[in-house]
């Protein structure tokens, strides 16, 4: 209910005393209603909620307090972001109209909501599903985009289906379910970004990685969160994958290194290179194709088999080795062998003490 006053004989304008029932500022929000009562619910920044008897403001507050019962229904979790406006005519105050009186019926009502959270949830993700499709990308769209997978991320484990649900994007504009995206990472490698080249992302897609759109210094939490859960691993596209171009391999060095971790890592070869895109702390990558390579994945025995590894010429590590290999072979492989097992699932303490050893 709203209620104004309009001074007639003046040329102001009908004043507001009471604020509306609709909601602004929110994520998402649905309308509620059982007999004589009626609510608004959303997802908002600030979770408050504000009780009323037909129009009446009786007390506001913070919907974890004021609607513990319903809290607990539905989660703390939810609560701290969930605004709520409830109007019903069974809220009671006392004589001093301090406050509306706790009563069983007060704490059936509240119960009473938990349907429209429910609804709330599925308007949340269904406005996720159409953020992640617009045709127009541009800073309002990314922004809204963002603001409604934080929502999201607080509610993911109340959505038991959000597996199916085409929530994300891609760096093509079209839109994917993280069940999806989990079947087409064949590395378990998500790479994310917001205007990376174009042969780079081909690069990513010809190694099997998926691109997701996103700007990673705003959208890693929600990001890193909800591809977790479907044991996915996401990263900057400029940490997945790099351009290379291939140098002189130390082929004595090279064939002793893949003797010492054969059992763990079963490598086709090793291939000097310089990663053209990579950070000046990567080793190496999985080599995809004659002019790139996979720097983000983990060296597992697995992602390894039957592999050419190609290792950074200029990396200390690789320089240090082939330096060290003519004089002493042995403890150049060992060293350059145990890098290569750190970076993997395989143990490579048996290795570090017999280069200690030798050192």
């Amino acid at each position: 209910m709203e209620i104004s006053f309009e001074d007639v004989e003046g040329d102001r304008g009908p004043v507001e005393i009471s604020e509306p029932f609709e909601m602004e500022d929110v994520a998402a929000d649905v309308s509620w209603s059982q007999g004589p009562s009626r609510a608004r619910l959303g997802f908002g920044p600030e979770p408050q909620t504000t009780l009323m008897r037909r129009g009446l403001v009786l007390e506001t507050g913070r919907t974890a307090e004021l609607l513990p019962e319903l809290t607990k229904a539905v989660g703390l979790t939810t609560a701290q972001h969930l605004v709520v406006r409830l109007d019903s005519p069974r809220l009671q105050t006392g004589l001093a109209r301090d406050g509306v009186t706790r009563d069983a019926d007060r704490d059936k009502l509240e119960l009473e909501l938990r349907d429209g959270v429910d609804r709330l949830r599925e308007a949340l993700v269904q406005r996720t599903v159409e953020a992640s499709g617009v045709t127009l990308w541009d800073r309002g769209g990314a922004d809204a985009y963002s603001h409604l997978h934080a929502h999201l991320q607080l509610e993911s484990d109340a959505l038991e289906a959000l597996g199916g649900r085409q929530v994300l994007r891609l760096a093509t504009g079209s839109t994917v379910s993280p069940s999806t995206l989990r079947a087409r990472a064949g590395l378990g490698l998500v790479a994310v970004t917001d205007d990376g080249a174009l042969d780079t992302r081909l690069l990513a897609l010809r190694s099997g990685i998926p691109v997701l759109q996103g700007r990673w210094d705003i959208d890693r939490p929600w990001l890193v969160a909800l591809l977790g859960r479907f044991s996915l691993v996401a990263m900057p596209l400029s940490n997945a994958v790099s351009h290379a171009s291939p140098r002189q391999t130390p082929d004595a060095l090279a064939q002793l290194t893949l003797g010492l971790i054969r059992d763990f890592a079963p490598l086709k070869g090793l291939q000097w290179c310089e990663l053209e895109d990579a950070e000046p702390s990567v080793l190496g990558g999985v080599a995809v194709t004659d002019t790139g390579v996979v720097t983000g994945a983990a060296w597992s025995t697995e992602a390894l088999r039957d592999r050419v590894l190609w290792l950074r010429a200029s990396h200390p590590i690789v320089r240090q080795a082939a330096s060290t290999a003519l004089a002493r072979p042995q403890m150049a492989a060992l060293g350059l062998a145990t890098a290569i097992l750190a970076r993997g699932d395989s143990d490579a303490d048996p290795l570090l003490d017999r280069w200690k050893a030798l050192s």
